[in-house]
């Protein structure tokens, strides 16, 4: 981290939800920090993106079901059932479908890595 590139580096908080997030540690830490500017930082594999979607639910006090058929997900939300092909699911189309507005910035590997994990056994 660079702290040199932030105007005031003592105002960041960074918190590890881990392997099984749930809705309570996000509603825990939006509560503790309520004008925190809200990232995620998930892989870019199907997982991390629902993973970005549930924490932009859960940081807004809502929630959905996902599920995945053949290289469909389907999310139950608001009564409603939004059927999204995997290859192109991200949560900024997941906003867009459920006129969601999170607000929240994610952040992916680059480079063409799906993980993290990935692009730090690549580093020299």
């Amino acid at each position: 981290m660079n702290t040199d590139w932030l105007a005031k580096p003592g105002n960041v908080a960074f918190s590890a939800l881990g392997l099984c997030p749930v809705a309570s540690q996000v509603e825990m830490l939006r509560s503790r920090f309520p004008n925190a500017r809200l990232h995620t930082v998930f892989g870019n594999d199907v997982l991390g993106r629902i993973a970005d979607c549930k924490v932009a639910l859960w940081a807004k006090g809502k929630d959905a079901d996902f599920h995945m058929h053949q290289d469909i997900i389907i999310a139950q939300y608001n009564s409603k059932t939004f059927r999204i092909p995997e290859p192109i699911f991200s949560l900024h189309f997941f906003e867009q479908k459920c006129s969601l507005r999170a607000g929240i910035r994610t952040h992916k590997p680059k480079a063409g890595f799906t993980t993290f994990l990935e692009l730090l056994k690549e580093a020299p």
